[in-house]
């Protein structure tokens, strides 16, 4: 499939969208601020690139984003500590597969998928001391970047 008609698609899907929006009295007419204009604009990047690499192989790409907002260690007692403040961190996850036709099987997948894809940190929380990891493990990731690397077949 050509460029451009991915392209287009991605360019027309973000206007129905956004006249969508407008009608139903979501979005007020004017100019996005430049935080928006780049959201945008690297949002239809991947879905140009997911679209590129899906129509011309059989390549899948899967880009994952787990937010987990700010907050306060004690809203109780707010001089408790010096800094009363957990920050927000942001997780990135990225998967591909490639889907090859083989004699003698139905498909083979190979798979690659990165965790914590730029390998952050959690948040130090005074209060969770779990084998010294202070931090929440429940919530946050105490692993680091991790590596999946596999082959799934089917046979006929």
């Amino acid at each position: 499939m050509d460029r451009r008609i991915l392209l287009a698609r991605g360019l027309r899907h973000h206007l129905h969208t956004g006249v969508e929006n407008l009608v139903a009295g979501h979005d007020q007419p004017g100019l996005a601020t430049a935080e928006e204009a780049r959201e945008q604009l690297a949002e239809m990047t991947v879905h140009f690139v997911e679209g590129a690499l899906q129509q011309r192989t059989r390549f899948a790409v899967d880009l994952a984003d787990r937010f987990i907002g700010s907050g306060t260690y004690d809203n109780l007692n707010p001089l408790s500590y010096n800094v009363n403040r957990i920050p927000s961190i942001n997780y990135v996850n990225l998967a591909i597969e490639y889907t090859a036709p083989t004699p003698g099987f139905q498909n083979m997948q190979y798979f690659l998928k990165i965790n914590n894809l730029f390998n952050k940190y959690p948040p130090i929380d005074p209060e969770q001391f779990f084998a010294s990891i202070q931090t929440n493990p429940t919530l946050y990731d105490v692993v680091g970047r991790m590596f999946y690397l596999g082959v799934r077949f089917k046979v006929k």
